[in-house]
Formats: C-alpha cells, sequence, structure tokens
C-alpha cells in the first residue's frame, strides 16, 4: 500500500507570503520565512512559523529575550544578537492556537483552541487557504502585545496562559473508545444507543 500524500503546502505558502509576511515586516521584523527577529531598546524578539510534520497544519511562535551576553556552563559567551527563537528559554516563548466557535453539550457556545491552523483539507483550494491565513494574520497583534507586554490574548498560549481547548483529551478518550466499540469483525452494524434494534 503506498503511503499517504502529505498535503501540498503550496497554496497556504502563497497567502502566506501575499497577506502574513507583509503585516510582520509592517510590525518591525525583520528576517525571511520561517524566521524573523525585530530589535526594542531593551530586547529581541523572535518570530518563528512551523508546520506539522507531516504537513496539513501549521502555527507560529513568538519569543522574547534580554539584549546582552551570556556565558554557558562550559564557559561559551552568546550574544542575543545572535539568536534565533531555539535559544530563548521556554518560559520567554508563547505560541499562537486557532480560536473557534463549539457549541457545548448544554447549547452554549464558547470560544476555543483547536491548536495548529490546519489545511489539510483546504490545500487544493486557494480561497479557503487565504481565508486560514487571515485568521492567523488576525492573531498577530495578539502575539504583538504578548511580546511588548507578556499579557496574553484569547489565542496566545503561554506559561501563564492557556486557551481552553476545542478537543480535550477528555473528548478524544470518548471519540477513540466509540470507534473502538463501533469495531465489530462479524461486520454487523454498530447499535446506536436509544433505537430499537427491532425496526
Amino acid at each position: 500500500m503506498p503511503a499517504a500524500k502529505k498535503p501540498s503546502t503550496r497554496l497556504v505558502r502563497k497567502a502566506m507570503r501575499e497577506l502574513l509576511e507583509p503585516e510582520i515586516a509592517r510590525l518591525g521584523f525583520v528576517g525571511k520565512y520561517p524566521d524573523w527577529r525585530r530589535e526594542t531598546p531593551a530586547e529581541y524578539h523572535y518570530l518563528q512559523f512551523y508546520t506539522r510534520k507531516y504537513g496539513g497544519g501549521f502555527s507560529f511562535s513568538g519569543a522574547w529575550a534580554e539584549k546582552g551576553r551570556f556565558t554557558d556552563p562550559n564557559g561559551k559567551v552568546f550574544d542575543t544578537a545572535d539568536w534565533t527563537i531555539a535559544h530563548t528559554d521556554f518560559d520567554q516563548r508563547a505560541s499562537a492556537v486557532r480560536m473557534i466557535d463549539v457549541c457545548k453539550p448544554d447549547r452554549t457556545m464558547a470560544r476555543e483552541s483547536t491548536g495548529y491552523f490546519e489545511y489539510a483539507h483546504i490545500a487544493d483550494d486557494a480561497d479557503a487557504c487565504r481565508s486560514l491565513v487571515l485568521e492567523a494574520r488576525a492573531v498577530l497583534p495578539q502575539m504583538d502585545r504578548w511580546l511588548h507586554t507578556r499579557e496574553a490574548g484569547e489565542a496566545i498560549s503561554s506559561k501563564d496562559h492557556s486557551p481552553p481547548q476545542g478537543l480535550s483529551r477528555r473528548l478524544r478518550w470518548h471519540m477513540a473508545t466509540a470507534m473502538v466499540d463501533a469495531f465489530d469483525l462479524s461486520n454487523e452494524p454498530p447499535s446506536v444507543p436509544g433505537s430499537n434494534p427491532a425496526g
């Protein structure tokens, strides 16, 4: 059996170049995909975009570091001017998440996170990819605010703020259990709770 085809990033990257990267530059960042950096009087700010290992989704993280030189335990001197986001402390990082409106079991609506900005099922639809990238662009001001103030908006996940998850561990467990329970070696359709099997 051939391996599953990785979703194309072509249309998403095109939308990022047209819609997202100019906004990153407008915020004062320099660099190129996937890494950007900005200098403020006291700090460096970093942005990094990343995709899922097997494609189908992207997100971005921001981080900050005080300007200065640091010496590691081996005596090697580092200047934060030469850093990337990978050099920053985990407590000095935040990630952007996609927020959607979800209907709760009690029929109330809530804004919850799905994590990545997923495009696996829309990878060939240019308009849908542009719409998704516009959602990510709308989160940039929240990341910019967090970098300046450390105050997280609803779509920013940081050490002090965790957006509510649209797919919680408990819900995923129930979904997996339901799939296992529905599997039947006799090829009989599973019974539906509350239905009358006699017809």
